[in-house]
């Protein structure tokens, strides 16, 4: 074997054996850092540690409306000339006549249940949309809960109330 050729396998060797201790020391789990949590209370703490836990309580009441975005039912400038956060013309039916009687027209004022565009899910995004296939609530294992339809409900007479709490149904026919 030519000097030549034993340099050119040594190298060979070289690089091969560089390239599998590489990928030898690649494969070990890497050492982890040490991870300092505060002791200090969330929002009186003078650490120098950035919190990264966010703790909302949100009182705002939005949780009880049955509309969104807040538009649909703003009447916070319902003073103005004319009041320019209000969505609806409908007077008739809430008792603001705003003189204009029961006529649908004047001012727009605060929508309420029954205006024209409180019952539209194109305004209101949580009002019922019949172009939506609603799939049934799941049950805590992940699999749907029983269909709410005619008939499984005995044609709408025993609708369940809250199928996450108890059995208790509801007769939609006659109490709704």
């Amino acid at each position: 074997m030519s000097l030549e050729n034993t340099m050119k396998t040594r190298k060979s060797r070289l690089i091969l054996a560089c390239a599998l201790a590489l990928a030898g020391a690649a494969a070990l789990p890497a050492a982890a850092q040490q991870l300092n949590i505060s002791t200090d209370p969330l929002g009186t703490g003078v650490s120098s540690i950035k919190p990264n836990v966010m703790f909302i309580l949100d009182d705002s009441g939005s949780m009880g409306s049955d509309y969104m975005p807040d538009y649909v039912n703003d009447s916070h400038n319902t003073g103005g000339t004319p009041p320019t956060t209000a969505g609806c013309f409908d007077h008739g039916d809430d008792g603001d006549t705003g003189g204009t009687g029961s006529n649908i027209g004047g001012n727009p004022n605060a929508c309420i249940l029954g205006d024209p565009p409180y019952n539209s899910a194109d305004f209101n995004t949580i009002y019922y949309n019949p172009d939506l296939r609603y799939r049934p609530a799941l049950n805590d294992d992940g699999t749907e809960m029983p269909l709410q339809d005619s008939a499984t409900t005995a044609n709408w007479t025993a609708v369940r109330t809250n199928p996450y709490q108890n059995t208790t149904t509801t007769n939609i026919v006659t109490g709704y």
